[in-house]
C-alpha cells in the first residue's frame, strides 16, 4: 500500500514539474522599471567612464565584460561590436514610438556599435556607427545638451530585452529609465 501511494505522490509530482507550463509561467513575469542617474566626475581632459548592467541596475565598477551600457561624457556605448567584448545590441526606435506606447521591442534591427547605418545630418555615415549616435542636441546659446525625444531597444548581455529613453543631461550627470523583461521576452505588458 505504501508503495502505491508512494508511487502515486511521485507521478504526480513529476507531471507538476513538466515543461509544458514554462511558457506561460515566462508570460507573467513582471517587466522591471528603473531610474537611473549617471554622474559624470571627470572633466575634459580626464574623463570617467562609468559602466552599468542594465539587469541589475546598479554600476559596473571595473568594466570587465560583465556590463550592458557605459557613459563618457556625452558618449554612450553599448558593451558588443567596437564598444566591448558583450554581445549586446540595440537600435534608436522610429521618431512616433514613445516609451509610454512601446509595448513590445522589435524582433529585428539590432546592431551592435560599430555596424549600424546611422547617417549624420549631412547625410553621411557616423565614424563609429555606435547606436546612441546622435542622441542629443547642443544649444548653442546656453551650452545646454538635451537628449532628442528618442527610445531605444536593447537587447543585454543575458539575452534581456529592454526599452530605454534618455531624459536629461545636466552638468554632466544623465537621467535615464528602462523598462527591463527580465523573462527574456519582448513584451513589456504583463498579461
Amino acid at each position: 500500500m505504501k508503495k502505491i501511494i508512494l508511487l502515486s505522490l511521485l507521478t504526480v509530482f513529476i507531471a507538476g514539474c513538466s515543461s509544458d507550463n514554462d511558457s506561460d509561467q515566462r508570460t507573467n513575469v513582471e517587466p522591471v522599471t528603473r531610474q537611473i542617474v549617471v554622474d559624470q566626475t571627470g572633466s575634459l581632459t580626464d574623463p570617467v567612464t562609468r559602466y552599468y548592467s542594465l539587469e541589475t541596475g546598479l554600476e559596473v565598477t571595473d568594466g570587465s565584460g560583465n556590463w550592458d551600457i557605459a557613459f563618457r561624457r556625452t558618449d554612450i556605448y553599448l558593451n558588443g561590436g567596437t564598444s566591448g567584448s558583450g554581445s549586446v545590441k540595440g537600435q534608436p526606435l522610429a521618431s512616433g514610438i514613445t516609451y509610454a506606447n512601446l509595448d513590445e521591442a522589435p524582433e529585428n534591427g539590432y546592431f551592435y556599435d560599430g555596424e549600424g547605418d546611422e547617417m549624420d545630418e549631412l547625410g553621411s555615415a557616423e565614424m563609429d556607427n555606435k547606436v546612441f549616435t546622435n542622441w542629443y542636441n547642443y544649444n548653442l546659446e546656453t551650452h545646454l545638451v538635451e537628449p532628442k525625444p528618442q527610445v531605444y531597444a536593447i537587447y543585454t548581455n543575458s539575452g534581456k530585452y529592454a526599452k530605454l529613453e534618455l531624459q536629461s543631461y545636466v552638468s554632466g550627470a544623465y537621467q535615464l529609465r528602462y523598462t527591463i523583461q527580465p523573462g527574456g521576452l519582448r513584451s513589456f505588458v504583463t498579461d
